[in-house]
């Protein structure tokens, strides 16, 4: 009965607030019945005509003393009583419920802070077998809608969790203990009641989305109308033209009206038997207060009336809440099994030769699947040498992305194999590789610290290396020569005083600080004037006439035409390659995907 939302094998912790949200919660669901208890006391106590204080107030089988009030035989004093005791426990629930709901926040957001940091570690452990890109669908759907759906249900669930349990169980047993055959026949009317409403609903929600097509075509119509009415005049007359908007408009009133009243509650079957009811169930309960023979008094009919609607109430707000927590027990079941696959151990053995690639890296083949199945590269082969430039062209991002992270390491094939220097990349650390890659994006990407700290890849200072020396060759000195501190001047993640372009090139000179054997550069998607744009493609270029591979996801045509070679990545193959005018001239392909990308179709 109770969802399970921190399973133990997803190395998922309860967080001590769920704790403190049970207490809080089953404090205020105690204080209810009490605080309808002090009501109906002290109903009776203004209702009765007592001569003087009696001992105790009945409520039901239970007995409220009077005693302890020190009335001196004055009702009024024991009613006041009873009032301050009532906004005691009234405050007293107000506090728990705070504490209560703040502590189901805490709860539910401990688990969204859990789970996203789980996920970053496995992650990045499953990024080494499976690829960035063959995770990225299930990693996104976990992200953006299980988790969320799990907090959610989580802190609703916290909201009721025991509170409303305790609230069906003792309200249920106040009634009883007033009147068991008047609690019986409440409770029996509102399950008709209930039973009814869930049948109409049922049938309100399959014609809902009927009505409110129907509705939207009948706008649609309306709005149609009004946009050729004039170029009617000239077919029809106007009167025919008023009379077709008339019916038009007649149509659409009727259809919101369904529309807009397509709800259980509207119905006017159940409304007249809920009014039957309650009048039937309001003659019974006076036919008891006012027979002699009977012992309910007016205050225990309040209680009793009070304590079988919130029982009710409390009984549908845990059945939906339930509900939602067993929907949110699929996504939290996702989120273990992906949270508990295992990763590999790496096995290989780490070539010291891989630092500086002296002949190529081979792609033959190589087919890869993202962790649901789906094809990313399908028998790509692809021969890469140390010092070209090569721009990938593609109108979907995944297969691309697929293949620039296949080359930094990242996941395995399928299917076929990589080659690096002739050797098979099973047969090599994956570290190794990711040691000797650079990854170039249009945010750095940076790291909070100094600008200089940022240019050390490795965090160490090397005193041969001259910094402004290498910002020169990858054009940005003078911007750095611009900033406050120079190279000390501080910069974090989320950096907004330096542009795009200045944090590519900063990626760029990181580059020549680093001398990787395999670069990849993602441009920013803004573009800069032809010379600021040809300083950028130089500086790629210098990078891999130091002895680099330069793989570009290229969202400039100078960089296209700078470029040794051109791949075009279309349904996960390459289907074209070769130079930009080579292309241009042969491949349609190409030639649309620069008209729909960037504007121009000449070399």
């Amino acid at each position: 009965m109770i969802p399970q939302f921190w399973p133990n094998e997803a190395g998922l912790k309860k967080p001590g607030a769920v704790w403190v949200a049970i207490v809080c919660g089953a404090g205020a669901g105690i204080l209810l019945p009490i605080i309808l208890i002090l009501a109906g006391a002290g109903i009776d106590a203004i209702a009765a005509n007592h001569d003087g204080v009696p001992n105790a107030l009945p409520v039901g089988r239970m007995q409220l003393p009077t005693d302890w009030m020190h009335a001196e035989g004055s009702m009024l004093r024991v009613l006041l009583w009873i009032l301050g005791a009532i906004a005691v426990a009234v405050l007293a629930k107000m506090v728990l419920l705070f504490l209560n709901e703040y502590a189901s926040v805490l709860a539910a957001l401990d688990f969204d802070v859990q789970a996203q940091k789980l996920l970053f570690v496995k992650s990045g452990k499953l990024a080494l077998q499976q690829g960035l890109s063959g995770q990225q669908s299930r990693l996104r759907e976990l992200q953006q809608n299980a988790i969320p759906q799990v907090r959610e249900a989580i802190q609703a669930w916290y909201n009721v969790f025991p509170r409303y349990g305790i609230h069906m169980l003792a309200l249920s047993a106040l009634a009883c203990s007033i009147h068991l055959w008047v609690t019986a026949t409440a409770l029996i009317a509102l399950l008709i009641l209930r039973t009814i409403y869930h049948h109409l609903e049922g049938t309100y929600r399959k014609r809902r989305p009927v009505d409110q097509e129907r509705w939207r075509t009948a706008r649609d119509r309306l709005e149609e109308l009004c946009d050729t009415a004039p170029l009617l005049a000239t077919v029809h007359n106007r009167e025919d033209t008023a009379e077709t908007y008339r019916s038009h408009l007649n149509a659409y009133r009727n259809a919101g009206l369904s529309a807009l009243r397509s709800s259980a509650w509207n119905s006017p079957a159940l409304r007249t038997l809920a009014s039957v009811f309650s009048v039937l169930f309001l003659v019974l309960l006076a036919v008891r207060i006012l027979d002699s023979r009977d012992t309910i008094h007016l205050g225990e009919a309040f209680t009793l009336c009070a304590s079988v609607v919130l029982a009710v109430h409390a009984y549908n707000r845990w059945r939906r809440v339930y509900s939602a927590s067993e929907r949110a027990e699929g996504s939290v079941q996702s989120l273990s099994e992906y949270l508990s696959q295992v990763s590999e151990t790496e096995q290989s053995v780490e070539l010291s030769t891989l630092h500086r690639l002296k002949n190529d890296l081979r792609l033959e083949h190589v087919s890869m699947r993202d962790s649901q199945g789906r094809r990313l590269l399908e028998d790509v082969s692809l021969e890469l040498r140390p010092g070209q430039v090569t721009a990938v062209v593609a109108r979907d991002t995944v297969p691309a992305r697929a293949l620039i992270e296949l080359v930094l390491g990242f996941g395995r094939p399928y299917r076929g194999r990589m080659l690096l220097d002739g050797v098979d990349s099973l047969d090599v650390a994956r570290d190794a590789i990711r040691d000797s890659s650079l990854w170039i994006s249009p945010n750095g990407p940076l790291v909070t610290g100094t600008i200089e700290e940022n240019l050390w890849t490795d965090g160490q200072p090397d005193a041969t290396i001259d910094l402004m020396g290498v910002a020169r060759r990858a054009g940005v000195a003078d911007t750095l020569l611009n900033l406050p501190d120079g190279l000390q001047t501080m910069v974090s993640a989320s950096e907004e005083r330096l542009g795009a372009e200045t944090l590519f090139r900063l990626g760029i000179a990181r580059g020549f600080v680093k001398k990787p054997c395999i670069v990849v550069a993602e441009e920013p998607v803004s573009r800069g004037d032809s010379e600021t744009e040809q300083e950028t493609t130089q500086a790629l270029q210098d990078l891999a006439r130091d002895g680099a591979i330069v793989l570009v996801l290229a969202r400039r045509v100078s960089t296209l035409r700078a470029a040794d070679r051109v791949l075009v990545l279309h349904e996960n193959h390459i289907a074209d390659q070769g130079t930009h005018a080579e292309l241009l001239e042969q491949s349609e392909l190409y030639r649309h995907l620069n008209y729909v990308r960037f504007a121009v179709v000449t070399a």
